[in-house]
């Protein structure tokens, strides 16, 4: 795993520019001579990454994550330390059935982040005592949301079918779209760019962990002594971590910053570089042993919000 290979993989889960918190784009599947120009590389040596990262990043198995306000509900995500006294393993297959859940990482250490939709602080307060019953975490946890952008469109019902039959096939054309919705192509495209344009949705790749060799797949969680200011220390942070960097996930109170290192003396010290940073406050990085995806849920709530849309 090159510099290239990690450049590619960061292109399919989420473009750039990465500070924008929301990159506009209307697929993980970038066209190779596009994605060949933007790295500075040959047509065919990024087709022959491509083909062999296949087993690690599918575009076919992602999802689209559509802006929750669109759907009523928000998506948070709770750091936390399963207890040592329970089974891991057990508590990671109770947690998968929590309504809503949408992403688990496990990591290699008794630390877990669960990534999940709720509706209100009601029912926030429900999951997080629930995660907290399950994983025997009580007060060693942490909880944020995620920052998405403000999205004033209003989802009509034939938008909802498109972004429901992209999500139900990453891989579908406009063209295969519109044929199953009885549309135009151009009706489609028209839609989809208007959407993506205003904030409603941004694709993602799956990702299977298990599948690198030779490498760490890890997460570098910061926070911030002024949060306020954290735009300008997360612009001193991505040079230091460019080389390694796969996805950059802004909450309300701290960064993800989602790498693949070559060892984990590296990731250790990319730890040490960055919590020295002036306005860091703190930073933390674990070691990741499986991803859990349970992107069906976003498909879920994409066809509830079309029965409340009637026909």
């Amino acid at each position: 795993m090159d510099k290239l290979d990690v450049r590619i993989i960061r292109e399919y889960l989420q473009g750039e520019p990465l500070l924008s918190i929301w990159p506009s784009r209307a697929s993980s599947r970038p066209p190779i001579r596009l994605l060949a120009k933007k790295l500075g590389t040959s047509e065919s040596a990024v087709r022959s990454r491509v083909q062999r990262l296949s087993n690690l990043v599918s575009l076919s198995e992602g999802t689209l994550i559509v802006n929750p306000a669109l759907l009523g509900e928000s998506i948070g995500a709770l750091l936390f330390d399963v207890s040592e006294g329970l089974p891991k393993e057990k508590v990671l297959k109770e947690l998968k059935l929590i309504e809503g859940m949408f992403i688990m990482v496990d990591y290699e250490s008794r630390h877990v982040v669960t990534v999940f939709f709720y509706s209100d602080k009601p029912s926030l307060k429900k999951k997080v005592d629930l995660i907290a019953a399950i994983s025997g975490c009580k007060n060693r946890k942490t909880f944020a949301n995620f920052v998405f952008p403000r999205c004033n469109l209003q989802l009509s019902r034939t938008d909802l079918q498109i972004i429901a039959s992209r999500i139900k096939d990453m891989s579908k054309s406009n063209q295969g779209i519109a044929g199953e919705l009885g549309l135009s192509s151009r009706t489609v495209k028209r839609r989809l760019t208007r959407m993506i344009d205003g904030g409603a949705f941004t694709p993602i790749a799956s990702m299977d962990v298990t599948a690198l060799k030779d490498c760490v797949y890890c997460d570098l969680v910061v926070t911030f002594k002024n949060v306020e200011s954290r735009g300008d220390t997360e612009a001193g942070i991505l040079p230091l971590v460019d080389d390694y960097l796969t996805f950059f996930g802004r909450f309300d109170s701290l960064t993800e910053l989602n790498m693949i290192v070559p060892s984990i003396p590296i990731g250790e010290k990319l730890r040490d570089q960055i919590g020295g940073l002036a306005n860091v406050k703190t930073a933390r990085i674990e070691f990741i042993d499986d991803r859990i995806e349970l992107y069906d849920v976003m498909l879920e709530k994409v066809n509830h919000q079309l029965v409340l849309a009637g026909t």
